[in-house]
C-alpha cells in the first residue's frame, strides 16, 4: 500500500505534492503537544490511520531538504573556485 501511494503521489503536480506534504507536517505539529493531553488517544488514533500520508510527506520534505542542501553546496563550491581565480 505504501508503494502505490509513493507511486501516486510521484505523478503528482509540484504544487499538489508540496501541499500534502504540507499539511501532514502541520498535522503532525498539531499532534505533538496533544498527545499529551486528554486527547491522545484520538489524536494516536488519527496518526496511525494516517501513517502512510504522514510517511509519504516526511520523505517529500526530507527530499526537498536534501535539494536544497546539494545546491547550497554546488553554490559554495563554484564560489571558492571564482574567489580562487580572482585572487
Amino acid at each position: 500500500m505504501r508503494e502505490h501511494a509513493r507511486e501516486r503521489l510521484s505523478w503528482l503536480p509540484e504544487a499538489v505534492a508540496r501541499r500534502h506534504a504540507r499539511h501532514y507536517a502541520e498535522v503532525a505539529e498539531r499532534a505533538g503537544p496533544a498527545l499529551m493531553g486528554h486527547d491522545a488517544r484520538r489524536w494516536l488514533s488519527i496518526l496511525v490511520e494516517e501513517t502512510d500520508n504522514l510517511l509519504g510527506g516526511l520523505c517529500r520534505l526530507a527530499s526537498v531538504v536534501f535539494a536544497l542542501t546539494m545546491l547550497r553546496k554546488k553554490q559554495a563550491s563554484r564560489w571558492q573556485r571564482f574567489s580562487a581565480r580572482s585572487r
